[in-house]
């Protein structure tokens, strides 16, 4: 099996993003809505799911400006909602858990292996600031929920908005 080679852009997170652009195009009108309604609901507990998923919708949130809430729980796949853009606000009572992505499916996850190509596109997509929140603790390193709170995440992003209401 063949790694692929990251090298970080330097700029913007639109930048970083820019490899889901070809896709999002070719993804018909009604697909971009379902993925920015899943993106956007304000939730106040969100699993996470597909990495794949979550990847489109936070490159279609990013290009469009959509608004975009993290509240509540927000485990795994969900963290990509912080490289939605300029519509994403965070909540200081929400928590954001990540962990390393595997090759498996929901059932069999805690015997799935390690996809180091998949842990690294996710952590590249994040903005710089909350990638490096999640690395000082090992957030990408295992399988295991590392938890964040909105308001670390707020004091590491100070570009963030902070959700009202």
């Amino acid at each position: 099996m063949t790694r692929a080679r990251w090298s970080r852009r330097p700029g913007r997170t639109g930048d970083r993003l820019s490899f889901l652009h070809d896709r999002l195009r070719r993804c018909g009108a009604a697909t971009v809505i379902v993925l920015l309604a899943t993106l956007c609901a304000c939730q106040s507990y969100d699993p996470g799911g597909s990495v794949r998923e979550r990847m489109v919708a936070a490159r279609a949130a990013h290009e469009t400006g959509a608004q975009v809430e993290v509240r509540g729980a927000c485990y795994s796949a969900c963290a990509l909602k912080l490289a939605s853009g300029r519509g994403l606000c965070v909540s200081r009572n929400a928590v954001i858990g990540v962990h390393e992505v595997r090759e498996a499916t929901p059932r069999d996850y805690a015997d799935g292996a390690r996809d180091d190509a998949s842990t690294r596109f996710f952590e590249m997509m994040l903005p710089r600031c909350a990638e490096s929140l999640f690395a000082s603790r090992h957030g990408f390193d295992s399988g295991d929920l590392v938890m964040f709170s909105g308001q670390e995440v707020l004091s590491a992003c100070p570009q963030f908005a902070t959700c009202t209401g």
